[in-house]
């Protein structure tokens, strides 16, 4: 309990500004004028037209995403023995287990079974490192001014 209670009081913030970079990102990133029209020729779509629940899921799932890169970057220890990572190189070995060892196999099978386009493949592989970067480095910025704080 004592963990739970350390890591929601010590990282609300990170989840909070995580939560709202990976909103933004896939805003961005999935926009017609970076991968979004790509996107949608890949999966043969001519439109889509989304709910608007569809948005609040998107920011929900969003948020889940970010408290686990989160809770895993708390607890985490490459050697430092301090709590969690500490440093921009460490985020990136999160970024790089997480999508070589996680992610890359899900969308493997996914592509594999549903016979997707390697370029579709790509593009949501590279969606997913750059916001577990984004949140894994928020996290390490936000662990050493609350530290040098504190």
């Amino acid at each position: 309990m004592e963990v739970l209670q350390l890591f929601f009081t010590e990282h609300w913030v990170v989840l909070d500004v995580g939560t709202i970079l990976g909103f933004l990102l896939w805003l961005i990133w999935y926009s017609p004028n970076v991968f979004g029209k790509k996107w949608m020729e890949l999966q043969q779509l001519e439109s889509i037209n989304p709910k608007a629940y569809t948005f609040f899921l998107t920011f929900l799932m969003n948020m889940v995403v970010s408290m686990s890169i989160v809770f895993i970057c708390f607890s985490v220890d490459f050697g430092t023995y301090t709590n969690g990572i500490s440093t921009y190189t460490e985020a990136f070995r999160i970024t790089i287990l997480l999508s070589v060892g996680i992610i890359t196999p899900i969308l493997v099978s996914r592509n594999m079974w549903i016979y997707e386009s390697w370029k579709l493949f790509l593009i949501d592989l590279w969606y997913y490192a750059i916001l577990i970067l984004m949140i894994s480095s928020f996290y390490v910025y936000h662990h050493n001014v609350y530290l040098y704080i504190s």
